[in-house]
């Protein structure tokens, strides 16, 4: 997460625990694909590593598509301790793709194809 493909700078929470947070709200979904919101927080353990301590996922309520937060349900809290081993390697998948789709989707294509690349044709061709 901190310097993987999507590095990522952690925000801290009132606990003091960190977290990283994956928001789909604005965007319109298409009715078939599963789009919630996750938040994964992080702790230092004994050792002062830096471990995954719990994932909240938002759902949006009703099928509802457009993405605001009337629509949003409460978060569910998934951890290693108190959820199944399934459902805990669930959300960890589900965890994982929001990160990959942001930073492929957001910083990599949005970030630097679609905004950087306008700059640098122009710049290579006239330095």
């Amino acid at each position: 997460m901190l310097n993987g493909f999507n590095p990522c700078i952690p925000q801290k929470a009132s606990d003091g625990r960190l977290y990283v947070e994956f928001k789909y709200d604005g965007i319109l979904l298409d009715g078939v694909h599963h789009a919630p919101n996750t938040r994964a927080y992080f702790k230092y353990d004994k050792d002062k590593k830096l471990r995954l301590d719990t994932i909240e996922v938002t759902d949006r309520i009703g099928g509802y598509q457009r993405g605001h937060d009337a629509c949003l349900g409460k978060p569910v809290v998934y951890s290693a301790a108190k959820s199944s081993a399934e459902d805990w390697m669930k959300v960890k998948r589900m965890w994982r793709v929001n990160y990959f789709l942001f930073g492929e989707v957001v910083t990599h294509l949005g970030g630097t194809h679609l905004n950087i690349e306008q700059y640098i044709v122009p710049m290579m061709r006239n330095v």
